[in-house]
């Protein structure tokens, strides 16, 4: 895998390319690579996921509820200030508030410290074993995803391009490459998904993109587009991802199950759910998404950061693709469908997409405090 050249570039001209997708590179380099993507994200979803915090969690929601309980009985019985007696005015509801809360927050911590904390000082060593357990499920999960990825997305309906399709993406494709300066070594391949939708994604050895995509853009746009998704291919961050997923697998049945009962037209069924896997979602949004989301909105802005250094037709190919399209990278299952906000809005990588010439011209008029329009030169 040979890093781009973050030197500018002027697009090649187009030639017509073989399908890319032949060379490879071994399952341990591409661990490697991933490995180094998301670095602290992987340490966070292994300790969501292996080291017992769920049940910690769990912990912290009964003591939050005896806690905050025990001041509301102390308070119905006189103990602590009520709206009773002096407290007429309403203060002693606020008291009785605060007092609740802080009772709720004190039985949280206290039940979650004494579960979580007392396994560490108990057993280290077993929290250290189920990492470590956790590291190598990860690990040869993601190897086996890696080398029967191909087989996986032709199951799930993922095809190769038709003579047609290759001879428009394929001279494209080859273009973004050698821009980004990956003119040699191991390539991904391209695959569709006939679905209507305008998406398109970097797999862990392939890029796949959709019908509609094809059908709604030109040939700039989509050049913009494919060395989008090369520059995450090549940078290892689909590898990175799946070894995320892996990380934090006892959480991803949970956390789609979760998700698939919540949506149940049956209020005592979502009812049930919330109540049962709160501590899932709230593990999974408040631990791995963040860490998700640190590298993610980096790594897209990188990515188009790239594109637009490989000259200005690749920069207002995917500036203008990004336009016509609410969600690029749309999330395809419930976990990504967690981890997805990760992404930068739309808008904001429109804007840092602009031509250095219209960047100049827009810091000028807010320094002047004129208007991109102004009367005058609407006359």
């Amino acid at each position: 895998m040979i890093t781009p050249s973050p030197q500018p570039g002027s697009p090649v001209p187009e030639t017509h390319a073989p399908d890319p997708g032949t060379a490879e590179q071994t399952v341990w380099t591409a661990l490697w690579i991933g490995l180094r993507t998301f670095r602290l994200g992987l340490l966070v979803a292994l300790v969501a996921a292996w080291s017992g915090i769920i049940v910690a969690v769990y912990a912290a929601g009964i003591g939050a509820v005896l806690g905050g309980g025990a001041v509301l009985v102390a308070a119905a019985q006189g103990v602590v200030p009520s709206t009773a007696g002096p407290y007429i005015t309403g203060i002693g509801n606020g008291v009785t508030i605060v007092g609740v809360l802080a009772g709720a927050l004190v039985g949280a911590i206290t039940a979650f410290t004494a579960v979580f904390g007392g396994s560490i000082v108990a057993a280290p060593q077993a929290l250290v074993a189920e990492l470590l357990t956790g590291a190598f499920i990860a690990l040869v999960t993601t190897a086996i995803f890696y080398r029967g990825e191909r087989r996986l997305l032709a199951a799930v309906g993922y095809r190769r391009l038709t003579w047609d399709e290759r001879e428009r993406v394929a001279p494209l494709v080859a273009n973004a490459a050698r821009a980004l300066g990956l003119g040699v070594g191991p390539m991904p391949s391209v695959l569709i998904a006939d679905t209507l939708d305008a998406h398109a994604w970097a797999q862990m050895r392939a890029i796949v993109v959709t019908r509609g995509l094809l059908d709604l853009l030109d040939d700039d746009e989509l050049r913009g587009v494919m060395a989008h998704e090369l520059y995450h291919w090549n940078d290892g961050q689909p590898v990175g991802q799946r070894l995320l997923w892996a990380c934090a697998l006892p959480l991803v049945p949970l956390q789609a199950l979760a998700l698939w009962l919540g949506r149940s037209r049956e209020g005592g069924v979502a009812f049930v759910a919330a109540c049962l896997f709160w501590p899932i979602h709230l593990t999974v949004r408040v631990l791995v998404a963040p860490m998700f989301a640190r590298y993610s909105r980096s790594y897209e802005y990188l990515a188009d950061a790239h594109v637009a250094a490989c000259g200005s037709a690749y920069r207002e190919g995917l500036r203008s693709a990004l336009s016509k399209i609410a969600m690029l990278e749309a999330p395809r299952t419930g976990w990504e469908a967690t981890l997805v906000r990760a992404h930068p809005p739309t808008p904001l990588r429109l804007e840092r997409l602009i031509s250095p010439e219209e960047a100049e011209q827009r810091a000028a008029q807010a320094g002047s405090g004129s208007r991109p329009h102004s009367a005058a030169s609407a006359t």
